[in-house]
């Protein structure tokens, strides 16, 4: 089932992740979008976002949880 969960969180940011360029300023509003699909920011999501916008991690998580 853990499996199963990973490759959801995956399906479903593809799916955000499609609808943006790839700029680093789309970092907000991708992490908004993925908040409001999962009602959290999932990890696995946030190590996609950085690889997608070609950032760190931990700028990612930085970014994350600055305005939580």
């Amino acid at each position: 089932m853990v499996n199963s969960a990973k490759s959801d969180v995956k399906e479903q940011l593809g799916e955000i992740l499609s609808r943006h360029s790839g700029e680093h300023n789309d970092l907000i509003p991708i992490l908004q979008e993925v908040q409001e699909r999962f009602s959290y920011l999932p990890e696995k999501a946030m190590q996609g976002v950085a690889k997608f916008l070609r950032l760190s991690e931990s700028n990612v998580y930085g970014v994350a949880t600055f305005y939580g």
